[in-house]
């Protein structure tokens, strides 16, 4: 509620959709909502998401269910509720928030949450080339270690405390990241300035020096 509110500030022509991306009947309220309400659909960022700590060993099936539907499933929903919209108009930006944890080999304890955001890196760059001849670009952003509630989700206060004070080491830039961090790389890739580059994965890492990502 306070984003809406700072949204609103800005933007007087702005509405706030509560919805289970996880479910495609709502997902497709929602969307249709959003539609009637301004008449165009320009830009989807696909930026819900759940973390699950657990291995092999102790992952139970509905949570690797619910990573799954919410991270990847949920993406996926979005995206086939837009994109025709988008087709019509021969325009969108579709961004995907992934992870590092798509990328690289950094963690044991992020099975179902690593699965989904290396799928949803495949997703992205499949549907850069599906919609790609009509005029939408389909690009990712993968942020590294980000502040955000996340970051507390399975571990005790001093875990979280351990753990990023281990990420501010291993960076290149001495620090974590903000969420306006991410922001910024969204912000680029919803703008016309990106016109020209889909099917990309921007990581933004604080040049993680633990580990090399590439796209």
């Amino acid at each position: 509620m306070e984003t809406f509110e700072r949204v609103r500030a800005i933007a007087k022509r702005s509405t706030l959709r509560k919805a289970d991306i996880s479910s495609k009947t709502e997902v497709d309220a929602m969307v249709s909502d959003t539609f009637s309400r301004f008449g165009k659909i320009h830009i989807l960022v696909n930026n819900a998401g759940i973390v699950s700590r657990d291995s092999i060993q102790t992952l139970k099936d509905e949570e690797w269910a619910r990573v799954i539907d919410v991270n990847l499933n949920g993406a996926l929903n979005c995206i086939r509720a837009v994109s025709g919209l988008m087709i019509n108009n021969r325009y969108g930006k579709i961004i995907n928030i992934a992870s590092v944890a798509g990328l690289v080999n950094s963690s044991q304890t992020d099975l179902a949450y690593a699965v989904s955001k290396s799928a949803l890196i495949t997703l992205t760059k499949k549907l850069s080339l599906q919609l790609g001849p009509f005029g939408i670009n389909v690009n990712a952003v993968a942020p590294g270690t980000i502040l955000t509630d996340m970051s507390h989700t399975g571990r005790t206060e001093r875990e979280t405390e351990m753990f990023i004070q281990e990420k501010i080491c291993s960076t290149a830039l001495k620090r974590v990241g903000q969420p306006i961090d991410i922001a910024n790389a969204v912000l680029f890739l919803a703008s016309d300035e990106s016109s020209f580059i889909t099917g990309q994965v921007i990581v933004v890492d604080g040049g993680r020096t633990d580990f090399f990502s590439h796209t």
